[in-house]
């Protein structure tokens, strides 16, 4: 499972226009340009989408 930014790179690299940007964001180079590239998205989203009505949550975890 991929998460935070690994997960975003995936993602970008299932896009065929996009390889080559994806890989260059998985080198070490590239890391800290993706790393702000996904707490900027974030951040937008946060911004511009719409409130939760009471769906939101966490689930607890079982046990």
């Amino acid at each position: 499972m991929y998460r935070s930014t690994a997960a975003w790179i995936v993602c970008l690299w299932a896009l065929a226009e996009h390889r080559p940007k994806a890989h260059w964001l998985s080198t070490p180079a590239g890391q800290p340009f993706a790393k702000v590239t996904v707490l900027a998205a974030a951040k937008y989203r946060e911004l511009t989408a719409a409130p939760c009505e009471g769906r939101c949550e966490v689930p607890a975890p079982p046990g």
